[in-house]
């Protein structure tokens, strides 16, 4: 059996060993991976397709099969700005301003994937959100700003302002919609002005074709779709308005339940609340609040006229007056100066006696 001395000199030519200079294992380690074969970078001008490559004057693109032939055009991303013939467009993003067909539009500018993808001849138009002015063709001077902002149009003259604003719009024109998807679901209405989240939302079943309408406030006119001429400015104003047409609606829930009444004015929170007729005004607060069928009516105060629900043809002067009445018609309720007014000149039942018994209620009329 070997002893300790034994293993001991029998390993210790380990020990004697020469050693290395460290600097050859550094060398070693340094020469390793630079000496690896790396293929060298290969230009891209061979793999754009038709005519990426020369570059016209004052042109630049970046990004594989970006593509900015066309005078003093800019493409940076994945088959961003391909087969432009137009001038001065700018594309950023991947697909942005990429459709598959030779442009002639000019002086667009895009940013964000498949922003203004479809384009061909349309001039002067700016996308900036993911799929922004997608399907846009030949519609010019439309501004569309968020995702899917104005994505089916083919309209001119648009400007949208918020994710999904105008998506659905076709053909319409001169529209403006600033708001998460407001006039989301306009297709061919024109002159249409929509302020707030989901002001003049639409109808997402049939799409919505008014026009000259004005929403202002969170869901006012909120399912509009065939109803033209109408202002709403308020929180939910004219939030059930569909087909109804020349009305005014300003406070909070005025004119809320309207669904096809025409030619109302309700200045106030909850005037004509729950009105569905026409020809009404009502200036106050809750002035004709409980109107339904009611129409051509005049409330002028707080809560004048509140209870109506079906009279027609009165006529209501200050806070209160002819509150409680309800299918009552053809009454006149007011302030002292219809006291002075001589019988001949009132030609219906009118609620003219003491003030402020007058007011408040009223008999029906004849």
């Amino acid at each position: 059996m070997k002893d300790k001395r034994q293993v001991t000199n029998q390993l210790g030519w380990l020990k004697n060993k020469p050693r290395r200079s460290p600097w050859r294992r550094v060398v070693f380690i340094i020469w390793f991976p630079v000496s690896v074969a790396i293929p060298p970078i290969q230009m891209r001008a061979d793999e754009c397709i038709n005519g990426c490559d020369p570059l016209p004057y004052d042109s630049t693109y970046q990004g594989w099969n970006a593509g900015a032939s066309g005078l003093g055009s800019s493409a940076f991303g994945f088959d961003a700005d391909l087969f432009d013939t137009g001038a001065f467009n700018t594309a950023l993003g991947s697909h942005a301003l990429a459709v598959n067909s030779m442009k002639t539009g000019s002086w667009n500018t895009a940013a964000g994937a498949y922003s203004l993808f479809n384009n061909i001849d349309g001039d002067y138009n700016t996308a900036t959100g993911y799929y922004a002015l997608y399907s846009n063709i030949s519609g010019s001077n439309n501004t569309a700003t968020g995702t899917f902002a104005l994505y089916s149009d083919t309209g001119s003259n648009n400007t949208a302002t918020g994710n999904g604003a105008l998506d659905g719009n076709t053909t319409g024109q001169n529209n403006t919609a600033t708001g998460l998807a407001a006039m989301q679901f306009n297709t061919v209405g024109q002159n249409n002005s929509a302020t707030g989240v989901y002001a003049m939302w639409g109808s997402q079943e049939t799409g919505s074709t008014g026009s000259n309408n004005t929403a202002s406030g969170y869901e006012s006119l909120y399912s509009y779709t065939s109803g033209s001429y109408n202002s709403a400015t308020g929180v939910q104003a004219l939030f059930k308005d569909t087909s109804g047409g020349s009305s005014t609606a300003t406070g909070y829930a005025s004119l809320y339940f309207n669904i096809s009444g025409n030619y109302n004015t309700a200045t106030g929170r909850g005037a004509l609340y729950k009105n569905t007729a026409s020809n009404n005004t009502a200036t106050g607060y809750q002035s004709l609040n409980l109107n339904s069928n009611g129409h051509d009516n005049a409330a002028f105060g707080m809560q004048a006229l509140k209870s109506n629900t079906g009279g027609y043809s009165n006529v209501a002067i200050g806070s209160n007056s002819l509150q409680t009445n309800t299918s009552g018609f053809n009454n006149i309720a007011g302030a002292r100066w219809l006291a002075t007014m001589s019988p001949a000149a009132i030609t219906s039942t009118s609620a003219i006696r003491d003030w402020p018994v007058s007011l408040v209620s009223s008999a029906s009329g004849p």
